[in-house]
């Protein structure tokens, strides 16, 4: 395993087989790129993937976008702006 990942994946045994968890960041392109790997290796016979409420319900509600209202986000603090200059 690679020593810079070691955080973020770890492998346990249940019942004779091996189950790969894998720590991510939805907004890390490093998680990203690391998940797409893995996915890629097609190293594994099933993929499961936990979701915290909200992005359960996001998925099953196609159109949830439609009743966002874009200020409270960032007055609940759940955005960030999608850059930071560097002065």
């Amino acid at each position: 395993m690679d020593k810079a990942n070691e955080d973020v994946i770890k492998k346990i045994q249940l019942n004779g087989a091996t189950i790969t968890l894998l720590g991510t960041a939805h907004v890390s392109k490093e998680s990203v790129a690391l998940v797409e790997k893995k996915i890629l290796s097609k190293d594994f016979d099933c993929i499961a993937v936990e979701l915290c409420p909200a992005r359960y319900e996001n998925l099953k509600n196609k159109s949830w976008w439609q009743n966002l209202d874009i200020y409270e986000v960032f007055k609940k603090k759940k955005a960030s702006p999608p850059f930071q200059p560097q002065w």
